[in-house]
């Protein structure tokens, strides 16, 4: 198996979905990825529930706004600056 293998995952009662899922070895971890700068706990709602579903630690927010984490529930979400960890490209 290799490193990284695409899952999808869509709660059907709210039709939302997770950006993307990577595995890594036995772990999955959700990915978002938000065009915003700030953030309110409802735009977050799939990844918790996905990570409570799953009994998954933390997930990554990627959004144009500062690099902090938020826990809730013993889940852990960090958010990265796209400009702030390299990746090449910007939101418009």
């Amino acid at each position: 198996t290799s490193w990284f293998e695409p899952t999808f995952y869509k709660e059907n009662y709210n039709s939302k979905e997770i950006d993307f899922l990577f595995s890594i070895e036995d772990k999955t971890i959700p990915i978002e990825v938000k065009s915003q700068s700030t953030i309110n706990r409802n735009s977050l709602t799939p990844m918790i529930n996905y990570l409570q579903h799953t009994r998954g630690s933390f997930g990554i927010l990627i959004y144009n706004g500062p690099m902090t984490s938020l826990k809730y529930k013993e889940k852990v979400i960090y958010h990265l600056d796209p400009k702030k960890i390299g990746i090449g490209f910007e939101f418009q």
